[in-house]
């Protein structure tokens, strides 16, 4: 779960923030800057989104310099009276070029959520270009991938290791929990990130074009076939992902069997050998293992390391910063009500982030010119009403 600190020495403003915020939030709450800096080392910074300060607490902006150096990837929310902050008064810790988010005390539980939510958001794109910044940060790995906790640490830690070999790589995971994700990371963190990283989607695929995609073609192998690198040629050095592998046809499979052993293939049309170089990062939603329509010698070369999406009934304390990205990605300045959270966590989620985006822009589109989105705002099809058309 994010977590939010807040620093505010009067104790009824900080109960007020811990009651408001500690629904949806991890809460740390500190009285004066020193102690919160001697407490940093036991949070995981790049946890902690946002740092609500009361002004006259941290009363200058020397008070802030190790808390941000601590939390680089941290948004800072000021907050004071009206007066002082339109005043912009010396007295305050104003650091107007630097910070965008303040807001007003005493506190209105809507405008503090509001306000905490866009900071929130902000810092998902700030972490993120620290994730660039520092690719070799193991913590760092995938910040595209949304999730905190011990089950994403482990996830992120895996990543971070399969990037460093040129082994193959299975992802296993329902529909919708991001394997794509998982597999551009590896390709981007590893010593291949300069070469292509071809993804090949084998359900989508008519299964006439698979060989041709894969393999390529030799001009005159078929009606309007000219020459054509096919993936395995074009990656050169690079990765080749192969989305929902178990969609692949038994007889291609053999041919993939061959081209795993040797390391090399013909195009469609011709006899010449081409070598290939790629490192090859299959997907699948399917239980590969026992499955008789999938030869056991493939999966024993494609699976020397497996990972594990998990799907999003085994971390909801993550939907609201998902929530919270799909807004951001919009467009649209909303926020989402505590009780349109709880609708949202109350879902086992079936079809996973996919089907939670879906969830968030359809909500979008509901509240209109509304800058919360509530409960009422979110249609989930628990009993498929739509499916049976009976919506209105």
């Amino acid at each position: 779960m994010t977590t939010i600190l807040i620093i505010d020495q009067i104790k009824k403003d900080r109960i007020i923030a811990e009651a408001v915020l500690g629904s949806l939030y991890n809460i740390k709450s500190f009285s004066c800057p020193r102690s919160a800096v001697s407490s940093l080392g036991d949070l995981d910074c790049f946890k902690v989104a946002v740092i609500l300060a009361d002004a006259k607490t941290v009363n200058c902006n020397d008070d802030l310099e190790a808390i941000k150096k601590m939390l680089p990837a941290a948004c800072l929310v000021l907050a004071d009276s009206q007066k002082n902050i339109e005043n912009n008064d010396k007295n305050t810790c104003s650091r107007k070029q630097e910070q965008e988010y303040y807001v007003y005390k005493p506190y209105i539980s809507t405008a503090l959520l509001k306000t905490i939510r866009q900071a929130s958001s902000a810092h998902l794109a700030k972490n993120e270009l620290l994730c660039h910044s520092l690719p070799s940060r193991g913590a760092l790995i995938a910040p595209d991938i949304i999730g905190s906790g011990q089950l994403f640490d482990k996830l992120r830690e895996r990543i971070n290791l399969y990037a460093g070999s040129s082994a193959p790589v299975l992802i296993l995971g329902e529909s919708g929990t991001g394997k794509e994700l998982a597999a551009s990371a590896i390709h981007k963190y590893s010593g291949r990130i300069s070469k292509k990283y071809i993804p090949i989607d084998c359900a989508a695929m008519p299964k006439e074009l698979v060989e041709s995609n894969l393999f390529g073609t030799t001009k005159g192998a078929y009606t309007d076939a000219t020459d054509k690198k096919g993936a395995f040629e074009a990656a050169k050095g690079g990765t080749v992902f192969l989305d929902e592998i178990a969609e692949l046809q038994q007889e291609m499979q053999a041919k993939f069997l061959r081209v795993l052993e040797s390391k090399k293939g013909c195009r469609l049309g011709s006899h010449e050998q081409h070598s290939y170089d790629f490192r090859l990062v299959s997907a699948t939603n399917s239980n590969l293992y026992g499955n008789k329509n999938f030869r056991p010698e493939l999966l024993h070369r494609i699976n020397t390391l497996v990972l594990r999406m998990p799907p999003l009934r085994e971390h909801k304390c993550d939907i609201a910063d998902l929530a919270d990205l799909f807004i951001r990605r919009s467009g649209k300045t909303k926020v989402m009500d505590v009780q349109a959270l709880k609708k949202l966590e109350s879902w086992d989620w079936p079809g996973n982030v996919r089907e939670l985006r879906n969830i968030v822009k359809r909500a979008i589109v509901l509240s209109a010119k509304e800058k919360v989105i509530r409960s009422s705002h979110i249609e989930i099809d628990r009993h498929e009403t739509y499916r049976q058309g009976s919506l209105f």
